[in-house]
C-alpha cells in the first residue's frame, strides 16, 4: 500500500499503480485531484475515449444566452467562441465526474502552439505573450480555435503509450489535507511524495486560468500562498508525526525535496527535513540519500533562482 499525500501531477501515483501496487493519493488543489483521477480512471481504450468525448461535444448548445461571469483576465486569452466551447465542456465534465476528458482539456488550455486553445501565451505560468506575438504582425494567433478537433488529438496523444492497469487495485485519489487522511495506523508500507516547495513555487498563481475553469473564484486564488520558511518546518514536524503514525514498523518514506535559492537566500530543505525527522523527532532513521542538479531546460527559473538541486531522502521508520 502505497501512500501519496501531495500527488501533484500524478507521476508517483500512475506509477505506483502501473507497478501492481495499492496506492492511496490526495491534494488540496483541484487541478492536481483532476489531473490523477483522470490518470488512475482513464478509459480502457482509445475507442471509448474518443466516443465519450463526441457525445459530450454533441451536447454543447454554445448558443445558450445564459453564462457564468467570465472575468475580463480570462477573456483576454481566448477567441469568444473557443471560451464559450471550452467553459461549457468543463462544466459538463464536472457534473458528469468525466476527470480524463476534463484533464484533457486542461492541458491544451494554454501556450502560443497551434494545438492549444488560447492567444499566444506562455505554456507553465499563464500570461500573454502579445509583445513577442503582437495581433498586427501575427493576426492568425489570435483567431478562433475550434475545441473539437485540438481535443481529439490531445486524446490521442494521451493514448500512444497507454499503460496496462489492473482496476481490481485500490487506487483512490482524495480532494483534501493529505495529512488528514482517515488511515488506520500502521497500514502503509511506503509513503512516495514530493512535499511542497517551500519559498519557492505558488501552485495557485501558476495554474489560475485552470483553476478558474474548475470552477474556483479568484477570491480563493487570491488567498493561497506558499509556505515562508517558518511555516515550512511546522509542515515538516506535522508531516512527519502524520507519516510515522500511518507507516508500517520500519516502512519507508521517501521525500523528493528541492534546494531553494530566492533573493539571494538559500534554503537546504533535505537538510531541514533531516534534522526534524532524525534529530528533533527521533521518529526515523537515515536509509539513503541521493542528491542531484536540476538540468536548466527542466526549471522554470532560470540564472540561478527557484530550484537548482533536489535531493531524494529515504528514511526509515523507527521502532517503538
Amino acid at each position: 500500500m502505497i501512500l501519496e499525500p501531495f500527488v501533484g501531477s500524478g507521476t508517483i501515483a500512475l506509477e505506483a499503480y502501473m507497478a501492481q501496487r495499492n496506492v492511496i493519493c490526495s491534494d488540496i488543489n483541484p487541478y492536481a485531484v483532476a489531473l490523477t483521477r483522470a490518470k488512475l480512471n482513464p478509459p480502457r481504450d482509445l475507442f471509448t475515449a474518443l466516443t465519450r468525448l463526441s457525445l459530450a461535444l454533441q451536447t454543447l448548445d454554445t448558443t445558450f444566452p445564459e453564462r457564468r461571469f467570465v472575468p475580463k483576465w480570462v477573456r483576454s486569452f481566448f477567441h469568444h467562441r473557443t471560451l464559450s466551447e471550452a467553459d461549457l465542456l468543463s462544466q459538463r465534465c464536472i457534473r458528469a465526474g468525466d476527470f480524463f476528458t476534463l484533464a484533457c482539456l486542461l492541458g491544451i488550455l494554454h501556450h502560443q502552439r497551434p494545438g492549444f486553445l488560447s492567444y499566444p501565451s506562455n505554456h507553465l505560468v499563464p500570461y500573454l505573450l502579445s509583445k513577442k506575438y503582437p495581433r498586427t504582425k501575427f493576426p492568425s494567433m489570435y483567431r478562433y480555435r475550434a475545441l473539437g478537433p485540438r481535443l481529439v488529438s490531445k486524446v490521442k496523444r494521451a493514448y500512444r503509450n497507454f499503460p496496462t492497469l489492473d482496476e481490481s487495485l485500490i487506487h483512490k485519489c482524495y480532494n483534501r489535507d493529505g495529512l488528514t487522511l482517515p488511515l488506520r495506523e500502521g497500514s502503509i508500507d511506503a509513503i512516495i511524495t514530493s512535499p511542497p516547495y517551500m519559498d519557492n513555487l505558488d501552485y495557485v498563481r501558476d495554474n489560475r486560468l485552470r483553476l478558474w475553469f474548475l470552477g474556483l473564484e479568484e477570491r480563493y486564488m487570491k488567498n493561497q500562498e506558499h509556505f515562508s520558511p517558518d511555516e515550512f518546518r511546522t509542515f515538516l514536524m506535522r508531516s512527519f508525526l502524520y507519516f510515522k503514525r500511518v507507516l508500517k514498523e520500519g516502512g519507508l518514506c521517501v521525500l523528493v525535496l528541492g534546494d531553494v535559492n530566492r533573493d539571494k537566500r538559500h534554503y537546504q530543505c533535505a537538510r531541514l527535513a533531516k534534522e526534524i525527522a532524525l534529530k528533533k523527532l527521533g521518529l526515523f532513521r537515515l536509509h539513503e540519500q541521493l542528491k542531484y542538479p536540476l538540468p536548466e531546460i527542466r526549471r522554470s527559473r532560470h540564472y540561478r533562482q527557484g530550484t537548482t538541486s533536489e535531493t531524494i531522502l529515504v528514511l526509515q521508520s523507527k521502532k517503538q
